[in-house]
């Protein structure tokens, strides 16, 4: 009888080792798997629904500079358990730029291609090109110089909140237009914050708006 205790107890311990092992695998997976889909996130399009009473008849030439860039962390994953507190800190030191939220030059590129697409839909200018060099401007055309002075993503969990800072310049001829704008994402409640994903566009939302805003204005004074 003693015998098949100590048997049966010896099925438990493996079965319950095995348990284990198989549980701290699938968190890590998904652990894994939620850090993937926010690390890559890409805006979709952005849209311009506001009002717009100008028309440019001119080229207009999109010129984006990269600034500061300040990232978010994902928080470690809080567990009592030795062995998934390892695997988390394992995958954080092999993986660094899994766990780090921005708004990176990635998210910026999908900003400039939106904010492009939107000057040409509401036919601000006769065109609107994409630049990496200042001096591809012809002589007729409007330089729009975009950077990105600071990008902020601050918060932990679900309360996330993303900072925006942005100077344009526009030239066209001898007359340089200079202003800068900056957006703060809603995070929402603390009970019902909102994701990373929606506060990005929440935020590039706010900026598509305060540009479009501010060539309309140069347009008037211009």
């Amino acid at each position: 009888m003693k015998k098949m205790c100590m048997v049966s107890s010896k099925s438990e311990k493996i079965m319950h080792i095995k348990m284990r092992w198989l549980m701290v695998t699938v968190l890590s997976m998904l652990l894994s798997a939620c850090v993937n889909t926010q690390s890559k996130y890409i805006m979709p399009p952005l849209k311009y629904n506001g009002p717009v009473s100008i028309h440019v008849p001119k080229t207009a030439y999109l010129y984006w500079q990269h600034g500061l860039e300040q990232n978010g962390e994902i928080p470690s994953f809080n567990n009592n358990d030795i062995i998934v507190s390892l695997i988390d800190a394992q995958d954080r030191k092999n993986n660094p730029s899994k766990y780090h939220l921005s708004y990176g030059k990635a998210q910026q590129a999908s900003f400039i291609t939106s904010f492009r697409d939107v000057l040409m839909e509401h036919h601000m200018f006769n065109d609107v090109e994409i630049i990496t060099n200042p001096n591809q401007v012809k002589a007729s055309g409007v330089l729009i110089d975009l950077k990105f002075k600071s990008t902020r993503v601050s918060g932990f969990e679900r309360n996330y909140k993303i900072t925006l800072t942005v100077e344009m310049k526009i030239k066209s001829g001898k007359s340089t237009f200079t202003r800068t704008y900056m957006t703060e994402s809603d995070e929402g409640t603390f009970f019902n914050g909102k994701s990373y994903d929606e506060q990005l566009l929440d935020a590039s939302q706010q900026m598509l708006a305060q540009l479009i805003n501010g060539i309309q204005q140069w347009s008037r004074t211009h």
